[in-house]
């Protein structure tokens, strides 16, 4: 029986594997992420990126972040 699962449809998600030919043995404070982790953190840093609790734009969209990730 053939492997069903798509492996290189799920590696297509993570560019730094794409980054010539690695081997990553690193422990997960290096762990690679897919581009969706990326650009949600890079959107997160740019957009919301303030102390929580405050009266003003990005500290309510940084609320908004936290209220999601819940």
């Amino acid at each position: 029986m053939p492997n069903s699962f798509p492996i290189d449809d799920v590696r297509a998600q993570f560019p730094a594997l794409s980054v010539g030919d690695r081997i990553y043995f690193d422990n997960p404070a290096g762990t690679q992420v897919p581009a969706s982790v990326a650009a949600a953190v890079a959107d997160c840093l740019l957009y919301s990126n303030a102390n929580l609790g405050g009266h003003f734009a990005t500290s309510r969209a940084a609320d908004e972040v936290v209220a999601a990730a819940h």
